[in-house]
């Protein structure tokens, strides 16, 4: 049978399509919504890039003008190398004298307690050597009495002691930063390099190149 009227209509006629002026304003609001995101990533890239270089500043740049520049961080030192050093009036080991002094004044006097590994020659000479040669200076300008014999050692050694906390700061400031370097010296650390043992010499030596290694060769 042949279709009726309405359905050749509805052929004819389909539901009418949306306007444009709505499709027009649906693709406005898209724009708008992909600008905004945009903006939002370039703000936080922007926040990122700028934390980051606030970061990497603060780490670079020392804090205060003391430690702008090696010499002033070695004269902080040795200043207070220097006061510690004629502060101290007591031993805690028998080794703060034997492994040095007692024979470096051998060594230039003539006379002196040497343990067994010095009479064994089991021992190295070069530490006492330096305390030899001080020796040696005070004698010939008559200034070997008591006082300068006893705290002269201590500020030779405070002048070691300095030089390998200069190099500490470095070693600490390349490893990590600022901050961590001025708090690297450990409370022993203080309070026992400027005495005279073989050992602390040691521990200098070995931060020497150590430090020149991390700061120059890095």
């Amino acid at each position: 049978s042949p279709p009726s009227a309405d359905s050749r209509d509805l052929r004819l006629d389909p539901s009418p399509s949306p306007p444009p002026e709505s499709s027009s304003k649906t693709q406005n609001t898209t724009m708008k919504q992909r600008q905004k995101h945009r903006a939002v990533c370039e703000n936080l890239n922007t926040s990122t890039t700028t934390t980051t270089t606030t970061q990497d500043n603060i780490k670079s740049q020392p804090e205060s003008d003391l430690f702008s520049s090696d010499k002033t961080i070695f004269a902080a030192c040795l200043a207070f190398r220097v006061v510690n050093a004629l502060l101290i009036q007591t031993y805690f080991n028998p080794d703060e004298h034997w492994q040095a002094l007692e024979v470096a004044h051998h060594i230039v006097f003539g006379y002196g307690h040497l343990t067994w590994e010095w009479k064994e020659g089991i021992r190295s000479y070069l530490h006492p050597m330096l305390f030899a040669l001080l020796y040696r200076i005070l004698a010939i300008l008559h200034l070997d009495f008591p006082w300068f014999m006893v705290n002269a050692p201590r500020l030779l050694q405070a002048i070691f002691s300095a030089v390998g906390d200069l190099y500490l700061y470095k070693l600490s400031n390349a490893l990590f930063n600022d901050r961590v370097a001025k708090w690297a010296v450990s409370f022993c650390y203080v309070l026992f390099l400027d005495r005279t043992f073989s050992c602390y010499f040691d521990v200098i030596l070995l931060l020497l190149p150590v430090g020149i290694y991390h700061c120059v060769v890095i």
